[in-house]
C-alpha cells in the first residue's frame, strides 16, 4: 500500500472487486473481473480514479486493464500502480498487451517488447482480434522472470 499526494494505492480485497468492475464501467472497459484476479487500485478520498489487474490464463500471468480516470491522467498515478503490482508479480514471467506508444511506461518495471510468434497462443489469437478490431496499434510485452 502506498500513498503520497492524497492518492492511495492498495490492492483490492475479493469483497471489494464489485467496486473495480463498476469502475472499469464508468470508463467504459468492459472486460470480465475474474474472481480470482488480484486487483490494485489507485484511491482519491475512497473514490476509486484507476485500477489494473493481474490475472492468470492457460497458466501464464496477464496484466490487464489499467485504466486511469479521465482528469486523473497524467500525474505519475499509473507507474505508482505498476510499482505496487510489481510486488505481485515477484520474479514470474508475466505478459501484456499495450498500446504501441505505452512501451516506456510498462517498461518501467521491465517489460520488453517480443515478437507476435514468441507470446502464448492465446495471446497471439487475442492480439489478432483487437488488431483487427479496435486496437490496430497494440503489441505484445513480456517481464522476464
Amino acid at each position: 500500500m502506498t500513498s503520497n499526494s492524497g492518492i492511495l494505492i492498495r490492492r483490492l480485497p475479493p469483497d471489494e472487486h464489485h467496486r473495480a468492475k463498476l469502475f472499469y464501467r464508468s470508463v467504459g472497459y468492459m472486460d470480465p473481473v475474474s474472481a480470482d484476479s488480484l486487483i490494485v487500485a489507485a484511491f482519491a478520498d475512497d473514490h476509486m480514479i484507476g485500477a489494473v489487474r493481474l490475472c492468470t490464463e492457460y497458466s501464464d500471468l496477464l496484466l490487464r486493464g489499467m485504466m486511469i480516470a479521465p482528469g486523473w491522467q497524467r500525474q505519475g498515478i499509473g507507474s505508482r500502480m505498476l510499482q505496487e503490482l510489481e510486488r505481485f508479480i515477484g520474479n514470474r514471467p508475466c505478459h501484456c498487451l499495450p498500446h504501441d506508444w505505452l512501451t516506456d511506461f510498462y517498461g518501467q518495471i521491465g517489460f520488453v517488447t517480443i515478437p507476435d510468434d514468441h507470446a502464448p497462443g492465446h495471446l497471439r489469437e487475442r492480439l489478432h482480434r483487437y488488431r483487427n478490431g479496435p486496437y490496430p496499434h497494440v503489441l505484445v510485452m513480456r517481464r522476464p522472470a
